[in-house]
C-alpha cells in the first residue's frame, strides 16, 4: 500500500494546518489579552480607588490646614495686638538713658549739696570765732567806755 498525495494536496493539507495553528494561536492570543485586559481593569480599578482616597486624604488634610492657617493667623492679629500695647506702653517708661541722665543730674545736684554743706561748715566755723571776736570786742568796747567815763568824771 502506498499512499500517493499529490504536492497540491499536501500543500493545501499544510497551509489548512498553518491555517489551523494560527487560528489556535490567535485564540490562546485572544483569551490570554482579555485575561491579562481584565486584570489591568482590575489594577486600574484599584489604582483609582486608591487615588480616590488619597485625594480624599489630602482634602480633609489641606482643609485641616486651612483651618489651623486661619487660626494661626486670627492669633498672630491678637499677637501682634498685644505687642503693638506693649510696645506702646513702653514707649511711654524711661530707657537706660533717660535714668542714666536723672542719675548724672542727681550725682551733680549731690556734688553741689556736699559743697554747700562745706560751706556752711565754713561759715558755721567763721560765724563761731566772730561771734567770739565779736564778744571780745563789745567787752573791749565796754571796757574802753568805762575806762573813758572814769577819766571824764575825773577830769
Amino acid at each position: 500500500m502506498t499512499i500517493q498525495v499529490e504536492f497540491w494536496q499536501l500543500l493545501s493539507a499544510l497551509v489548512g494546518l498553518l491555517i489551523a495553528f494560527m487560528t489556535c494561536i490567535w485564540a490562546f492570543a485572544k483569551v490570554l489579552g482579555g485575561q491579562q485586559e481584565k486584570l489591568l481593569d482590575v489594577r486600574f480599578a484599584s489604582l483609582e480607588e486608591s487615588r480616590k482616597s488619597g485625594v480624599s486624604h489630602w482634602d480633609t488634610r489641606f482643609t485641616d490646614l486651612d483651618k489651623e492657617l486661619v487660626k494661626l493667623a486670627s492669633d498672630l492679629a491678637a499677637t501682634t495686638l498685644r505687642v503693638t500695647a506693649v510696645e506702646n506702653a513702653r514707649s511711654g517708661l524711661l530707657s537706660r538713658s533717660d535714668l542714666e541722665g536723672v542719675f548724672s543730674r542727681l550725682n551733680g545736684i549731690s556734688r553741689e549739696v556736699s559743697e554747700l554743706t562745706g560751706a556752711l561748715d565754713g561759715i558755721r566755723e567763721n560765724s563761731a570765732k566772730s561771734a567770739e571776736a565779736l564778744g571780745k570786742v563789745n567787752a573791749m568796747e565796754k571796757t574802753l567806755e568805762l575806762i573813758n567815763r572814769h577819766l571824764l568824771d575825773k577830769a
